[in-house]
């Protein structure tokens, strides 16, 4: 984790309200330092996020870039970490203090980075539909997923802008979260 410190000489700042349960009411503007997290997953089993698209031989591929590297987008990864600190005692202040970006409260203080990994083969999945209404293989059942195979290191960095009086609080809750998500709580994609 980085500190990035930053000068707003002349600011007046409320005290940090995070474990009142009152909101701190800051701007992203008011922000005079960024905690920087850089975070390494491997993965234990495969991974499957939908890029909407048709394979070559799948009838789902996942998100990839022109060059054929895997792209997780920072959309992704701030919702891990939102769902992950949804789960954490204060969870509604928490939640208040890193905001959502499509509020009409301002832009979100969390930034997450777009992650692009290089994949050295994926892996296909055949798979069945079954009509839950009657529990039997439904018209066309047959299909075939592409995943992303098990021990692949996916790689996630995220920011999050805020004020010297919630640095040491906030980088607790992002611990707390990165815990909930390493023990498989959270998660992203399926497979």
């Amino acid at each position: 984790i980085y500190i990035l410190h930053g000068g707003t000489k002349g600011l007046k700042r409320e005290p940090n309200r995070i474990l009142t349960g009152k909101p701190n009411n800051m701007d992203i503007t008011d922000s005079n330092r960024v905690l920087k997290f850089a975070v390494s997953f491997r993965l234990k089993t495969s991974l499957l996020i939908r890029s909407g698209g048709e394979g070559e031989f799948t009838d789902s591929s996942i998100e990839k870039t022109p060059d054929g590297k895997l792209h997780i987008s920072g959309y992704v990864w701030a919702g891990l970490i939102r769902r992950a600190m949804s789960r954490l005692k204060a969870k509604e202040a928490i939640l208040r203090q890193i905001g959502k970006g499509d509020t009409v409260e301002g832009v979100s203080r969390l930034w997450s980075d777009s992650s692009y990994i290089d994949l050295p083969f994926t892996d296909q999945r055949p798979g069945n539909r079954i009509d839950r209404k009657w529990g039997a293989v439904s018209a066309g059942a047959l299909y075939n997923d592409e995943i992303v195979p098990p021990g692949i290191t996916l790689p996630m960095h995220f920011n999050f802008f805020c004020c010297d009086e919630e640095t040491k609080s906030m980088t607790n809750a992002f611990l707390e979260a990165l815990w909930v998500i390493d023990r498989g709580i959270e998660n992203i994609g399926g497979g």
